[in-house]
């Protein structure tokens, strides 16, 4: 027998929504079936419930309208900024700008120079020139560079030798020659004439071989003054000590970078030949200088504060309003000389990075009736470079004793065609010459 609920007793609560609850407690339970009479608050709720849900999916539409835009306007922006990111007047100047702002910067490359075999004679001694290099700039004034040189003969004799430099931003040069000497002595196999002038060197040559050489200018200047070779080098020292100060200084650097950037004479354009292929992953760029801006850009520079701080250091030199402190402002140049040296230019190609503009490699190509030249050069930066002064080095004035000695002693053998020097200026640091007063204008033309 099926068990009836009894009017009035508690009917038991369905396991539902929330909802659906409220809808059965707001409802009259029919007694025999248990089930609700008032359906008609069911469908008022449902037809709730629907309306509810429309206005969300209204709202949902609008939402993903409204999302479609944006992400159509993104897409859009991004493509504008591309195409205007990756004009070739913007890339050029991102190019030159982030070399100017790198902290660090390192090199390496190959240059080439063929002479073709028709251009070659019996007289011409050198036939192909290969050199090597790499180098580091630190801090836009310190740098080293390291250049390897190699030589053939025309008859296939290989001549080697490197050649080192380092710049401290104290203004201390250092130089060395490794392998000159034996360099020289194969080349002397093949020219009498070549050693009839390097045999006078021996000496010198063999000093300065595989050594670092310590040039400090006041230091140098200060030995010819107690050499009694010049009267009064104090100008000199001042005038050096000037220019480096100049390059070291911040704003006159940024000075001019601000001048470039209002006449932007480096361009750019597609390069489309395959003769140059790109060797660090950029794109390549054919060089091109607008002659204009180059001018204008020349005009403003000699009227900018670094171009007359480095002319008053010259007239430190020589105060004279037509001297050299004179000619470091007064270079005017016009258009069409520009053009004319333009167009003397070789071909250069610029491989750039596609998005953050790096200028990574330098190439050129060029062919002459008598000889090929190339050039790859890449560039690289680090985050940091360390660039120390060269351990075990010597003065270079210990080099230059020995080179005027043999200065001296060339000019009492062949006279003023060989050296330059009157006899009465021939110098002998050991002594052995007397009647010494040897004016720094006497032997200059000899070097």
């Amino acid at each position: 027998m099926e068990n009836k609920p009894d009017v009035g007793s508690e009917v038991p609560r369905p396991k539902n929504t929330v909802e659906d609850i409220q809808e059965i407690q707001a409802t009259e339970i029919d007694p025999k079936t248990g089930q609700p009479l008032n359906t008609p608050a069911v469908a008022q709720i449902t037809n709730a419930k629907t309306a509810t849900d429309k206005k969300k999916s209204k709202k949902t539409i609008i939402l993903a309208i409204v999302a479609g835009l944006l992400a159509i306007s993104a897409i859009v922006a991004t493509v504008f900024f591309c195409i205007w990111y990756n004009k070739p007047e913007v890339v050029a100047f991102n190019a030159i700008k982030n070399v100017y702002k790198a902290e660090n910067v390192s090199m390496d490359g190959t240059i080439k120079v063929n002479i073709s075999e028709d251009a070659s004679s019996d007289e011409e001694i050198i036939k192909n020139v290969e050199v090597k290099l790499n180098g580091a700039v630190s801090g836009k004034t310190s740098n080293t560079t390291n250049v390897d040189i190699n030589l053939t003969a025309v008859d296939g004799t290989k001549l080697k030798f490197n050649v080192g430099e380092a710049f401290m931003k104290d203004g201390v040069i250092y130089i060395k020659i490794d392998g000159i000497q034996k360099a020289i002595k194969k080349l002397e196999q093949k020219s009498s004439e070549a050693k009839a002038y390097t045999s006078m060197f021996e000496k010198s040559i063999k000093l300065a071989d595989g050594q670092w050489w310590k040039i400090s200018v006041p230091d140098v200047i200060k030995h010819l003054e107690d050499k009694k070779l010049i009267e009064d080098g104090s100008s000199i020292s001042k005038a050096y000590a000037c220019i480096i100060e100049s390059i070291n200084n911040q704003k006159n650097s940024d000075q001019i970078f601000d001048m470039y950037e209002k006449n932007q004479f480096i361009n750019i354009e597609k390069y489309n030949d395959s003769k140059i292929t790109a060797t660090q992953g950029g794109k390549l760029y054919k060089l091109k200088i607008d002659a204009q801006k180059t001018v204008d850009f020349s005009k403003e520079l000699q009227e900018s504060d670094a171009v007359k701080q480095l002319s008053d250091c010259f007239k430190k030199i020589d105060k004279d309003e037509t001297g050299i402190g004179a000619d470091v402002t007064k270079e005017d140049l016009n258009v069409s000389e520009v053009e004319e040296e333009i167009e003397e230019l070789p071909e250069i190609v610029l491989e750039i990075s596609k998005w953050q503009h790096k200028l990574l490699g330098i190439h050129t190509e060029n062919k002459e009736d008598d000889s090929t030249s190339t050039m790859d050069l890449s560039l690289a930066y680090p985050k940091s470079i360390e660039l120390n002064a060269p351990e075990d080095t010597q003065s270079i004035n210990k080099l230059i004793d020995q080179f005027i000695t043999e200065i001296g002693t060339a000019n009492l053998l062949y006279g003023n065609s060989y050296s330059g020097l009157s006899e009465s200026s021939a110098y002998n640091l050991n002594g052995t010459n007397t009647n010494i007063n040897t004016n720094i204008k006497d032997y200059s033309t000899s070097f």
